[in-house]
């Protein structure tokens, strides 16, 4: 099970106005700092503002922190499996109308994934279009372009999904029926915009720091190096994009 502790502001600060307590980032903060240690360790970059022991980025906008508690592992087969016969697969495009709560209610927003099981398949080429809402709740779709036979991964995080739609270009070697799974993949959703991979301050694995977690300012996602197992717990500290 996963808790999300949210902590998010938005208000524009004057420096003149605090300035007994105000830090202003230049290229970071010195290591051993009053200022360092106030702020848990992550850098503060130029335009950044301390507070009151509060971060603010240089648009006045409070760093957001997420506690991922317990992460549930990826699972290729969590949200749907269906068999399909070759010959309707090859012939015309398959849909799932998806219910159930983990997909109209993911417990984390997160990207999907589609694996196709057989021992005969040598080849296969296609798409799989995802409709839904994104991490930050907005209607979206996505279209999953598959040029490998085995599992394919998408990129954005969903918050819920309400169909999937398998077109099928190309298939070498299939024999009899098709197992196809739709699942959920390592890519999880922040909540907000993010401008840059830079914009993500701190990320913590199982109680330490970490720098190796892939973070994609495209779709607001990041990639822990930990993969979840169901047990480790994660926090990411970010700066949201001004909108």
């Amino acid at each position: 099970m996963k808790k999300l502790i949210i902590a998010i502001g938005f208000m524009f600060l004057s420096p003149i106005a605090f300035a007994a307590a105000t830090y202003t980032g230049s290229a970071g903060l010195v290591v051993g700092t009053k200022a360092q240690h106030a702020t848990s360790g992550y850098t503060v970059g130029a335009g950044d503002l301390l507070v009151q022991d509060q971060l603010y980025n240089a648009s006045g906008l409070l760093n957001v922190r997420l506690n991922f508690e317990n992460l549930a592992s990826a699972s290729a087969t969590g949200l749907n499996s269906v068999t399909i016969a070759t010959a309707t697969l090859v012939a015309s495009a398959t849909t799932w109308t998806l219910a159930g709560g983990d997909v109209t209610d993911m417990a984390e927003a997160r990207n999907v994934t589609i694996l196709f099981a057989t021992t005969t398949i040598t080849s296969l080429t296609g798409s799989l279009s995802v409709t839904g809402t994104d991490h930050r709740g907005n209607a979206a779709t996505e279209t999953i372009a598959i040029s490998t036979y085995g599992s394919t991964a998408g990129n954005v995080a969903w918050r819920s999904i309400t169909s999937a739609t398998l077109t099928v270009a190309t298939i070498v070697g299939a024999s009899g029926d098709l197992l196809v799974s739709f699942g959920t993949g390592n890519k999880i959703g922040l909540l907000n915009d993010i401008l840059a991979s830079a914009n993500v301050k701190k990320v913590i694995e199982a109680g330490s720091a970490v720098t190796t977690a892939t973070v994609n300012a495209t779709y607001d996602t990041i990639d822990f190096a930990t993969d979840a197992d169901g047990s480790n717990d994660y926090v990411v500290v970010y700066t949201p994009t001004a909108k």
